[in-house]
């Protein structure tokens, strides 16, 4: 692994990381955004199965 992978890996876990700890402050409106998300995407996602 080059220092750029290393750095990229690094970016993509801290993200993961700050997402977890939204959904951990507010589990509510993460799952009512989750919801609604999923039911405006899934008629385009119709379209392609």
């Amino acid at each position: 692994m080059n220092w750029q992978e290393g750095v990229a890996f690094a970016v993509v876990l801290l993200g993961l990381r700050a997402g977890a700890f939204l959904v951990v402050q507010r589990p509510s409106f993460w799952i009512e955004f989750g919801r609604r998300l999923s039911k405006a995407l899934l008629p385009l996602a119709w379209c392609y199965v």
